[in-house]
């Protein structure tokens, strides 16, 4: 039986190339990325060729990219990284439970959270934002897109309220479910931290990226051998890590052609569920959606 597969908000299949690249990965290039040998070299190698790949495809600088574990450990790092004790924090009601448990933790070691509420289609208000933000307020972080209803979230309205508010604020975007789906530009955007997840492309699970601008320091949160510029420290997943800058090399490609498809193929979806009774979408229609993620419930 032939199956159809609505999760990839979730997790995508990866590419049959990712696949290959991971399996030579882990036969062929099985040396430590951080010896200084012939084999340790190669590994270095297709870490910076996949660094170079994932940079690319946001229009940030290879340097500006460091790799994790995954976009939950993006979040962590981009949020207990930048904060210090005295700190005030900004996010929204509907973050990732990696940005929400994380700042609920920070909130009992002593920070000061601020939560702004949304409106019916998941927005943020601008105004909330603006009246929020105060002298020490260190941190802004927001989901990009919601992996639950798809709403995109007014990211140029909020780095130009911030910027014009509080130019000490950085702002930090969980970029996980618009990274390969929208074109973004991290410097047209002027964003300071963004998260990435590569099983959300078709890449590997288990590996993901934070973009930090820079000049912008972090603390570490995994400290060791300075691995990935000293923010996380460890032996890189060089398999991973090379299958994620193959999906992002692929899906950089097929970006534009994509988003008319699956905006046709969405439009088409939602004709054919409102042939049936009593059906609800929960996203919204109003150009503040994207087209990958629909929300649809059924009495």
């Amino acid at each position: 039986m032939d199956m159809v597969y609505f999760d990839n908000s979730a997790t995508t299949k990866p590419y049959i190339e990712v696949i290959d690249e991971v399996s030579e990965c882990m036969g062929k290039y099985f040396g430590n990325p951080s010896s200084a040998h012939k084999l340790g070299i190669e590994a270095e190698r297709k870490i910076k060729t996949a660094r170079e790949r994932v940079a690319k495809l946001i229009g940030a600088l290879p340097q500006e990219i460091i790799f994790t574990s995954g976009g939950s450990e993006a979040n962590n790092t981009a949020v207990r990284g930048l904060v210090l004790k005295g700190d005030h924090i900004i996010s929204s009601k509907i973050e990732h439970p990696s940005v929400l448990h994380t700042l609920e933790a920070l909130e009992e070691e002593g920070y000061e959270v601020t939560y702004l509420n949304v409106d019916n289609r998941g927005l943020i208000n601008i105004q909330d934002l603006k009246s929020s933000i105060k002298a020490n307020t260190k941190l802004i972080t927001i989901m990009y897109v919601n992996n639950e209803i798809g709403s995109i979230e007014p990211v140029i309205d909020i780095i130009k309220t911030v910027r014009e508010m509080n130019k000490k604020t950085k702002v930090h975007f969980d970029a996980v479910q618009s990274f390969g789906k929208l074109k973004i530009d991290v410097k047209k955007l002027d964003v300071d931290l963004m998260s990435l997840s590569s099983h959300k492309i078709h890449g590997p699970k288990g590996v993901g990226a934070l973009y930090i601008k820079k000049g912008l320091s972090l603390k570490a949160l995994i400290t060791g051998g300075g691995q990935e510029m000293d923010v996380r420290s460890g032996t890189e997943n060089l398999p991973g890590i090379s299958g994620f800058g193959i999906a992002a090399e692929i899906i950089g490609t097929k970006q534009e052609g994509k988003r008319d498809e699956i905006h046709n193929l969405k439009k088409h979806f939602i004709e054919r569920l409102h042939e049936i009774d009593k059906i609800l979408i929960n996203s919204p229609q109003d150009g503040f959606h994207i087209d990958n993620i629909l929300n649809v419930s059924f009495e």
